[in-house]
């Protein structure tokens, strides 16, 4: 029996690229629409009679587009606006999928991959939830956990998983989460006065003075020709290459 869906006075190519417009035919209007929509819409996007400025995206030149809906999430949390909130995280889901498009059009994985994978890995991380494991425990090794899931054993495998392309404060704050949590010395060793309390006696340790203290520890250097996020960015890639070395000085077999 012949296929009616099909028409036969055009190619093959154009029955194909018909049925993917019927299959991906959205219209404003709905009242609903699902995850399913939106993966199957950046699909149509990306497609070949989709739209020419998706298909030729790459994971580059959306680099900065993820960062800016990063960002504008960011602000719409600290503004409190539900609302914005809403929309920016819709924003934020698109280039997710979109990144994952990509993958997929190359043949690398697909969206339900990155679904799965991360469902597996947060059951994995919460035994104490998910299984019998005593909370306190499973809190306690928290870091240590991921470490061995991703097979980071040393401390400068552990440095080198905080991402270079964070800013450098929140670069900064993680090496110090890190050495702190290595051993009780390695924060001393690794950054001048690292457990020291910097602020004037009697003063309060709390969120205000810590934004003070950095704001004119910034005015101060900024005052003084200095680029303080370049400088700061320049101080973390120096103590992780610090650290690298002092293990390859132990056992050269960890730089390998």
């Amino acid at each position: 029996m012949p296929d009616v869906t099909k028409d036969p006075t055009v190619s093959a190519e154009e029955n194909e690229k018909n049925a993917r417009k019927d299959r991906f035919n959205f219209k404003l209007g709905k009242e609903n629409y699902t995850f399913s929509d939106l993966c199957a819409i950046v699909e149509r996007l990306r497609s070949e009679d989709g739209c020419p400025w998706d298909r030729v995206q790459t994971h580059d030149t959306l680099r900065r587009y993820l960062l800016e809906e990063t960002y504008e999430v960011l602000e719409a949390i600290d503004t409190n606006d539900p609302e914005n909130l809403k929309e920016e995280l819709g924003d934020l889901l698109f280039q997710i999928l979109f990144h994952a498009s990509i993958e997929t059009g190359a043949g690398h994985f697909t969206m339900r991959d990155v679904v799965s994978e991360e469902a597996e890995k947060m059951i994995r991380r919460h035994p104490h939830v998910f299984g019998d494991a005593d909370a306190d425990e499973t809190l306690a090794a928290w870091e240590e956990s991921k470490s061995l899931e991703k097979k980071r054993k040393t401390l400068s495998e552990r440095l080198v998983s905080v991402p270079a392309a964070l800013p450098a404060l929140l670069r900064a704050q993680k090496y110090a989460e890190k050495l702190r949590g290595a051993s009780a010395s390695a924060l001393d060793a690794y950054i001048v006065g690292g457990s020291a309390n910097p602020l004037p006696a009697g003063a309060a340790v709390n969120e205000q003075t810590a934004g003070e203290f950095l704001l004119s520890s910034v005015a101060f250097f900024g005052a003084a020709g200095i680029d303080c996020e370049a400088a700061l960015s320049r101080a973390c890639d120096a103590l992780s290459a610090r650290v690298r070395a002092d293990e390859e000085r132990v056992s050269p077999a960890a730089g390998r």
